[in-house]
């Protein structure tokens, strides 16, 4: 019908025929999709009839109609008048050419709207444009080579700018079938609004297709995804939080091309399940009912990508969500749609629709994160666990916060920080939790602590002092040790929760305040959901240890231990406390676990907290200043799992390196192989063998593996939930034209942290609105493109190889990040090797050794890569 161009079948003929000759619709579909307005179908044909069958009755003949009339390649592009021609934007050269293919390939519309834009805009839609002809291109070429058929060349023809401006990136013989795959199917919808009832249908399909992909067993197919970061939003370095209150509401059909909606804000509700590749593909609906499709990147916790985050993104962005995104950027996607891309989470504002949720239990929510811990997606189970505890446990919130003024009554100021802390932990808006703690804080003889308290309660941007380390780990040891000396004593009793806690509000109100106590702990023992607040709780724990948020461990294990006592508790909590460098005193809370009644421990618990405390004594074990010695007992597995940061801090200093800005360099001689440095990756990604994940920047030319690509958004996405990982990226030099402080190595190698008030953790609910940061995702990729480590270059592994008698290449391909060694620079023939230790096939550590004798006020450097055309790409010729 399409091919013939017959008039139209009436609406009715139209649905009649699709639901008696699935040929045709295969038909009317497959011209659909090459003219752009479809995806690719489903291998399920069923599926897609019944995507159809479900579409409203005028909707199957308009996507016909569609088809047929919209963006017709058959005949030449008529000429574009003289008023929007494109050579009054600029000539061929201003714009590499790429305009001359717009004006003479592009829809008429796009070019009239190419005419109308800022300078600035013109130039993003011109490099977008340049993208998908690249990014066609190449996916065209593979798919023959793989094919086996190499197909006819094209020679340079002056009268076809697409052959010209491809052929100054692409250094392989073009083919006349790749380029008509361009000039007939891609660019001539490239760009065009497409109806409504058609961006859904697609969407729809693209959802299928999704949950298709994933089989019966849980397990997905091996899947290739690249993305393109040439065309995004134009971000500045800030720092501050935005002030939501000022932006005015702005509608999808008013957002200008390629140009950021300065003071504006797009609101609506999303109305499709979402898809996930590298980003997350959904569709809002605005207040004023236009649509736009979303590109959301780098937005799901820990940034996780690919098909096994479909249920992560089904949690996070569910149809029916309303949604509010801050200056929105609307652009033109490689497919050739148009929508909102949002790469910045701090841009984004989720709201679920509390009707359309189900309700659930605090036991089901922790199976669900339970699941997500499985498939070792942790930051999305601590998110999960964090959630189902502020959204189903208010009511043990309010029982601790209850008890911990009776406490105070009694000056018992300790367990009243305690319950306090774990209160704000469930409840951070609790003004009642945090005025306890604060008062709590006072009486401890830690002033700075509850004037700091005070300024995160206010919420105003006033500076909040900072306690000195000093005072904070004599706060985190008298507060820990009187945990496990004093256990909680919860349970017996008989009696409603409701009923126990108003006799112990009736106590309090008289003055009888230890049996007020011993009430609300009687209420949190009948409260059911009590038992598994402590459990999730826990389970906290376990996370952040796994994600490196050891601060939010000890919180977590803390808050565990006031609603009972629980032998994994005690072994999370001392772990946390170990990584955080105080092993001492992980020792002795793992003694008193061991010497207290049976009942603190629970059955089971005694064996695996001895093997816990083993393990942290092992990392006390005196450290050979040998490399090679210390690193041999590292792999071998003598210290233990246990690995603890250190420096040689009497050897090394940060300076100012001039023109290749910090630098760290010798403050006394060393010798050679002598041990420097080690350090755990503050953040790590690894590849993912099922999604390969790769990113290019077409400007820059360059590439991104999967581990990288991965660790950009996970870092993107997490340092909005962890403001000491925020702080240290914030340190990183970012390739921007800034001056960097100076900064004494061991804040830079140390993870113990000040800033965190005692017992509540590294979440910004728990930080003085002043120190709250929001980097914006340009920022964490140039911290990641200059700082991070990847698998060893040929220069260090000889050099390991040298050191050790054996190949270095054993790194799993992976990339980390080590904020304190990241400051050495590097140097073709370097004074220091890099010794990765690897464990079950993961970086768990780095090391620095010295290659040769090195003299005081030398600097100390590594090799990073063994291509200096890239190292100068990246650093500059003197970096």
């Amino acid at each position: 019908l399409l091919k013939s161009g017959a008039p139209s079948h009436s609406r009715a003929e139209h649905r009649g025929r699709v639901a008696m000759d699935p040929a045709f619709l295969k038909d009317m579909l497959a011209a659909t999709a090459r003219k752009g307005q479809v995806a690719s179908m489903p291998p399920d044909f069923e599926t897609l009839m019944q995507l159809v069958q479900s579409l409203p009755p005028d909707a199957v003949a308009n996507l016909m109609q569609e088809a047929a009339c919209s963006g017709s390649t058959e005949q030449a592009p008529k000429a574009t008048p003289a008023d929007v021609r494109l050579s009054a934007g600029g000539g061929e050269d201003s714009a590499g050419g790429w305009n001359a293919v717009l004006e003479r390939y592009c829809h008429r519309g796009l070019v009239r709207e190419y005419g109308a834009l800022a300078p600035d805009a013109r130039s993003s839609l011109l490099k977008a444009l340049q993208v998908v002809g690249e990014e066609t291109l190449r996916q065209s070429m593979t798919s023959r080579l793989m094919a086996g058929d190499k197909g006819r060349s094209v020679r340079a023809d002056s009268d076809c700018p697409l052959v010209k401006v491809l052929s100054r990136n692409v250094k392989t013989e073009l083919c006349q079938e790749d380029v008509e795959l361009l000039k007939r199917q891609v660019l001539p919808s490239w760009g065009v609004p497409k109806p409504r009832h058609i961006e859904l249908f697609r969407h729809n399909m693209g959802v299928e297709h999704a949950r298709k992909t994933t089989c019966s067993d849980g397990h997905f197919n091996m899947t290739s995804m690249t993305t393109n970061t040439t065309v995004a939003k134009p971000t500045e370095r800030s720092g501050t939080r935005r002030d939501w209150s000022a932006l005015a509401p702005v509608g999808a059909a008013d957002l200008p091309l390629f140009a950021v909606a300065t003071g504006r804000v797009l609101q609506g509700r999303l109305i499709v399940d979402p898809i996930v590749m590298i980003g997350v593909t959904t569709i809002l609906e605005d207040d004023r009912g236009n649509i736009v499709q979303l590109g959301l990147y780098n937005a799901l916790p820990g940034g996780a990508t690919g098909q096994t985050a479909f249920e992560v993104a089904s949690k996070t962005f569910p149809n029916g969500a309303r949604i509010r995104i801050a200056e929105p950027y609307l652009k033109i996607f490689r497919d050739g749609n148009r929508g909102v891309r949002v790469d910045d989470p701090a841009d984004l504002r989720v709201e679920l629709d509390r009707q359309l949720e189900v309700q659930r239990d605090l036991a089901s929510a922790k199976e669900e994160g339970n699941k997500l811990f499985g498939k070792r997606q942790f930051h999305a189970a601590a998110a999960e666990y964090r959630r189902a505890l502020r959204e189903c446990a208010q009511d043990v919130a309010v029982l601790l916060s209850n008890r911990a003024q009776a406490l105070l009554k009694e000056e018992r100021w300790a367990p009243a920080l305690q319950d306090a802390a774990a209160a704000a932990l469930l409840n951070p808006g609790s003004g009642k939790s945090w005025q306890r703690y604060e008062a709590a804080a006072a009486g401890l003889g830690f002033p700075e602590v509850a004037k700091r308290s005070h300024v995160v309660r206010g919420g105003g941007v006033d500076a909040a002092p900072v306690p000195s380390l000093t005072m904070a780990r004599a706060a985190m040891r008298f507060l820990l040790l009187d945990l496990l000396k004093f256990p909680t004593a919860v349970g017996g009793g008989d009696g409603q929760p409701q009923d126990l806690k108003d006799r112990g509000n009736r106590a309090y109100g008289g003055g009888r305040y230890s049996e007020a106590q011993r009430l609300y702990s009687m209420a949190l023992s009948a409260l059911g959901v009590a038992e598994d607040a402590a459990i999730v709780l826990s389970n906290l724990a376990q996370s952040s240890l796994q994600i490196g948020a050891l601060h939010d461990a000890v919180a977590a294990a803390a808050a565990s231990l006031r609603l009972r006592s629980s032998g994994k508790a005690v072994h999370r909590l001392a772990r946390a406390v170990a990584l955080l460098g105080e092993c001492e005193l992980a020792d002795e809370l793992l003694g008193l676990a061991l010497s207290g009644p049976e009942e603190q421990i629970r059955s089971g618990s005694t064996s695996a907290l001895a093997l816990s405390r083993e393990e942290v004594q092992k990392a006390m074990a005196p450290r050979s200043r040998d490399a090679r010695e210390f690193y041999m007992v590292a792999c071998s597995g003598a210290l233990g799992t246990i690995i603890l940061d250190w420096c040689a801090s009497d050897a090394l200093e940060v300076v100012d390196m001039g023109t290749k800005g910090r630098g760290i360099r010798a403050t006394r001689s060393i010798g050679q192989h002598e041990l420097l440095m080690v350090q755990r990756p503050r953040s790590g990604c690894s590849e993912n063998v099922m999604d390969v994940v790769t990113s290019l920047n077409s400007d820059t030319r360059l590439y991104d593996d999967g581990s990288k690509a991965r660790l950009k958004a996970h870092l993107t996405s997490a340092v909005c939930t962890d403001m000491l990982l925020a702080s240290t990226v914030d340190s990183l030099y970012d390739g921007r034209d800034s001056k960097l402080a100076t900064v004494p190595l061991e804040a830079m190698n140390d993870v113990m942290s000040a800033r965190v008030l005692p017992l509540l953790g590294q979440h910004p609910d728990f930080f003085p609105a002043s120190e709250r940061l929001e980097l914006t995702s340009a920022q964490v990729s140039g911290v990641v493109d200059i700082n991070c480590h990847g698998s060893g270059n040929a220069e260090n592994s000889s050099m390991l190889q040298q050191l050790l008698g054996q190949e270095g290449s054993q790194v799993t391909r992976a990339t980390c990040l080590f904020p304190a060694i990241s400051l050495l620079n590097h140097a073709k023939t370097p004074t220091c090797v890099l010794l990765p230790l690897i464990r079950g096939g993961q970086q768990v550590a780095l090391m620095v050794a010295s290659a040769r004798s090195v003299p005081a006020g030398e600097e100390l450097t590594v090799s990073y890569l063994d291509d200096e055309d890239a190292v100068e790409s990246k650093w500059g010729a003197m970096r």
